[in-house]
């Protein structure tokens, strides 16, 4: 189901996308080094916490 919510964005898309990425490439490094302390579920939670926040009803 579609919905017809409207959603504000505080950065322009194009600003998220890079956040998100640099995200996941920086925790992709610090993997390779410490890879106990950054996990899948770490790893998968927070871009889906930082576009949960992007995309937040105002």
């Amino acid at each position: 189901m579609i919905s017809s919510r409207r959603y504000w964005l505080p950065l322009p898309t194009r600003t998220v996308a890079l956040a998100i990425q640099t995200l996941i490439l920086g925790f992709a490094t610090q993997r390779e080094r410490a890879p106990d302390k950054v996990t899948e579920d770490v790893m998968a939670a927070a871009p889906e916490a930082l576009a949960a926040g992007a995309t937040a009803p105002r």
